[in-house]
């Protein structure tokens, strides 16, 4: 943290544009900050005030939105960097940091020794002490005592908040964990519990086990067994593992044995057996979710290696449920933001889980399982453990995000060659050995290697990630600048800034300025859906059908792809493919009560990306075995590739949930009132 100024904000201002990327547009600075839009053009014109005292620099601010310090200002302001840790808290830090002492049942934590500890007026921890108060769970409450504050309720609530800050990985708390003496002898604990269990946490979860059990044992060895609650002893292999661990510090009660054991099977796996009953259940509802996948989407994904990858994420997710463990997806905005459609795709598909474990999955869980599906749509093959890489990913996440990272990757940049997603416990023991790559890019801290540049990102890339990754592979090469354009670009650029400025650092503007240009000749986000049309832009007003009666509902599958045919966007084998496929396999395209989502691959004879609608006022019927579906309003999709029509496809799924507007759909009179529809379904996904 920088300190400049007794305004918090400015500080921080400062340390995002120092520590960070070169430049920073406004929605970046807004989730640095967590300020509004408004608040932060206010502190950057606060900023400005200060750097105008100080006589350096203000902040640059190029045309398309992105500002920056110069670096003589950076030079200067380098010298305010402050490196003690209590003094740099911010406010939101310094409330979990007073919380931790708290849960910690630190004694004598008393207004004056609170402000002292942090550098602040009694009146400023009065603010903070009023703010924590107002989050705790009902469960808990900070109680004022002769010798200071302290922290009274149920232990579960204490010990699942220290676990949720480890898993957010809240650097005050790690900062308190980093020394502990248990934490070599858990994680070697840990690794002979995976062996015996054949369950393998990702590299993320055993950091977050060890750095948690390190804490609990010292918790009960300091503090007794707590949680003392009547439980029967669990003899598994896991329950017998958490009892052992555990004795040897303590004298442990079954409650604590149970809470461990649960905490343990709540967390992300990276693999595991299949030889379980829960596994087995698990791996047929996954082949379920799929297929309902498949059939909304419009695409054909299924294989047994994501039937078990998701069946082993289901594993933990049952146990969160079970045990009433809640969990926090980190980058659960960017998920609703770039994949918004693909969510809700996602959410018509885990209907059977949900069924299974009897309620609704949270957004937090949605948004792990559209990972799933979101690396699948852009696959591209993993490479071949013999293969050079130029860059090394490394990453702890689980299997969903791993994989999504190396698709993101391999499409940004299809001319770089990109390692298979790595485990901290791969990248040492086998790969840097066998290979040195260019550059490693990475989700986790890892040490620094002898002439290979590392690259810390977030699993979910960003475009500040992004804009740091383009700089650092024209660095080396891995990059090429377009030799004609930018260089002219920069050339008229500097021309115009020595008509009206002083140049200090020649060399170092023509090189930031070349990094810039370069970074917006690409692509802002492969992975946002602007672009792909929407649902009534897929079905014109010419493609929407309305008939009293047909024959029957081959008949009808038929006539829902006239328009289509017509225009020769399909050939006729396509429509004759889902025929046969429906007699097949039955109605498995219904996918709501009356409606038909008529679709085959592209492979089937597909010429352009293409929807149109069928409605009967009369409805038919389709049969198979003992099976009798009606049939009311037939959605044709003729798909060209797997994420083209993702967007429609999650309007369409939006209308079909809205009441209202599905009752419209079905009792409509003629095709301008199914496009209004239509394009209020559109209106409510925009807002």
């Amino acid at each position: 943290m920088f300190n400049i100024s007794k305004k918090h904000q400015i500080n921080k201002l400062v340390s995002a544009l120092i520590e960070e990327a070169e430049y920073k547009n406004i929605s970046e600075l807004m989730n640095d900050l967590h300020l509004s839009r408004r608040s932060v053009f206010y502190w950057l014109k606060e900023l400005n005030r200060t750097l105008d005292k100080m006589q350096l620099d203000p902040i640059q601010h190029l045309a398309r939105g992105v500002y920056f310090l110069t670096q003589r200002t950076k030079k200067e302001l380098i010298k305010f960097h402050r490196t003690d840790y209590f003094s740099q808290l911010n406010g939101n830090e310094r409330q979990d940091a007073i919380l931790w002492l708290l849960v910690q049942h630190i004694h004598r934590l008393s207004l004056i020794n609170l402000s002292d500890r942090f550098d602040v007026s009694k009146s400023t921890i009065i603010n903070d002490i009023k703010m924590i108060s107002s989050a705790l769970p009902d469960h808990l409450s900070i109680e004022n005592t002769s010798t200071g504050k302290v922290l009274n309720g149920d232990e579960k609530f204490q010990r699942k908040w220290v676990y949720s800050q480890i898993v957010k990985r809240n650097p005050v708390v790690l900062y308190n964990l980093r020394g502990s003496s248990q934490l070599k002898s858990v994680k070697k604990a840990l690794t002979s519990l995976q062996q015996q269990t054949k369950n393998f946490y990702s590299d993320y979860s055993v950091k977050t086990l060890t750095y948690y059990i390190a804490w609990l044992i010292n918790r009960i060895k300091n503090q007794g067994p707590i949680l003392a609650e009547h439980q029967v002893l669990r003899t598994d292999i896991i329950g017998i593992w958490c009892q052992a661990l555990l004795e040897q510090s303590a004298k442990v009660t079954a409650g604590e044995v149970a809470n461990l054991r649960e905490v343990l099977l709540t967390a992300q796996l990276q693999s595991t057996s299949n030889k379980s009953s829960i596994m087995q259940k698990l791996l047929f509802i996954s082949e379920q979710i799929i297929n309902r996948f498949n059939v909304i989407s419009g695409i054909e994904i299924s294989s047994a290696r994501l039937i078990k990858s998701l069946a082993t994420h289901l594993l933990p997710t049952y146990y969160r449920v079970k045990y009433k463990v809640p969990y926090h997806f980190p980058n659960l905005s960017i998920i609703k933001n770039q994949y918004y459609h693909l969510m809700e795709l996602t959410r018509y598909a885990v209907t059977p889980f949900e069924m299974f474990i009897g309620e609704l999955l949270t957004e937090d869980e949605l948004a792990l399982i559209t990972i799933y599906f979101g690396g699948e749509l852009r696959r591209s093959p993993l490479p071949s453990m013999s293969s050079k890489p130029d860059v090394y990913l490394v990453c702890t996440s689980g299997i969903g995000t791993t994989n999504l990272l190396f698709q993101q990757l391999s499409a940004r940049y299809p001319d770089i060659v990109f390692s298979r997603p790595l485990s901290i416990t791969e990248f040492h023991t086998h790969f840097l050995k066998k290979w040195t790559p260019k550059l490693i890019i990475t989700t986790t801290d890892i040490e620094p290697q002898p002439d290979i540049l590392v690259i810390r990102v977030q699993a979910i890339l960003s475009q500040n990630d992004f804009r740091r990754i383009d700089q650092e592979f024209r660095r080396i090469g891995l990059l090429n600048i377009d030799e004609k354009r930018i260089p002219n670009t920069v050339k008229d650029v500097l021309n115009i800034i020595f008509d009206y400025a002083r140049i200090e650092d020649f060399n170092g503007l023509t090189r930031s300025l070349t990094n810039y240009f370069a970074s917006t000749e690409r692509p802002n986000n492969l992975d946002a859906e602007p672009d792909h049309p929407s649902l009534s832009k897929l079905i014109p007003l010419n493609n929407i059908k309305i008939i009293e009666h047909v024959h029957d509902w081959k008949e009808a599958v038929s006539k829902a792809f006239n328009p289509l045919t017509r225009n020769q966007d399909v050939y006729p084998i396509y429509v004759q493919k889902i025929l046969d496929l429906s007699e097949k396999k039955g109605p498995y395209m219904i996918i709501k009560d009356q409606v038909m989502l008529a679709h085959a691959t592209p492979q089937n004879g597909v010429n352009k990306l293409s929807m149109s609608m069928l409605l009967l006022h009369n409805s038919t019927e389709i049969k198979y075995k003992k099976i009798s579906k009606a049939i009311k309003v037939i959605f044709c999709l003729a798909p060209i590739d797997r994420v083209s029509h993702v967007k429609a496809l999650g309007q369409l799924l939006n209308l079909l949930n809205n009441n209202d507007l599905y009752n419209q759909l079905i009792k409509a009179e003629n095709q301008h009132s199914i496009q209004l529809i239509f394009e209020k379904v559109e209106s409510i996904d925009n807002y």
